[in-house]
């Protein structure tokens, strides 16, 4: 593996990380993996009897909490990303390249982007 190889699939992990924990276009899954994992509840406050929203785990969903902890993180999907990119490199260099040529393409645009 080369430095540049190394960079290439640094900002491809990048990219992975920002689409799993942040982008827009996976928003509904996390919603979704959010409404099974925590539970919206409700209680009147003060005399007025307003209603004050919180939110709480749930421990009765284990599998879920953690699913949602997991994809949630930036630091944790980063690591498991670039396990799994390092991998594929070692297994099909050529492949992997491709893919993250795309991904890194995509991260440096995105990046460009935000600051115009």
């Amino acid at each position: 593996m080369t430095p540049f190889h190394l960079l290439v699939l640094a900002i491809a992990v990048f990219r992975i990380t920002r689409l799993v924990t942040g982008d827009s276009i996976s928003e509904g899954f996390r919603e979704w993996l959010r409404s099974r994992s925590h539970r919206d509840m409700a209680a009147p406050k003060g005399l007025e009897g307003e209603m004050v929203f919180r939110t709480e785990e749930r421990t009765d969903r284990p599998v879920m909490l953690w699913a949602w902890r997991l994809l949630t993180c930036p630091w944790c999907v980063s690591m498991y990303a670039g396990g799994l990119a390092i991998g594929l490199f070692l297994s099909y260099p050529t492949y992997t390249l491709d893919v993250g040529y795309v991904l890194a393409c995509s991260a440096v645009a995105g990046v460009l982007m935000e600051r115009t």
